[in-house]
């Protein structure tokens, strides 16, 4: 997880600050997971794939698990 990422995540989720990000990542909308899934994988270096997301089927569980992965790795 890159600061970036992190800073284009609270510009999409009109939060300021590790605590009004981690108060709105526990009640995340599907359209709030798809702000959060782009910015990691932008923050990742897959800016294509970021872009995609909007037509692309995907599954949410999934996308989830996949926020949740980059969050754990990122604070470890």
């Amino acid at each position: 997880m890159t600061l970036g990422a992190l800073a284009e995540i609270e510009a999409g989720l009109g939060v300021t600050g590790l605590g009004g990000l981690i108060e709105r990542m526990r009640r995340l909308s599907a359209g709030d997971l798809m702000v959060v899934l782009a910015a990691v994988l932008r923050g990742g270096g897959e800016g294509e794939l970021a872009a995609t997301l909007a037509t692309a089927p995907i599954d949410l569980r999934e996308a989830a698990a996949a926020v949740a992965k980059a969050f754990e790795a990122a604070s470890t």
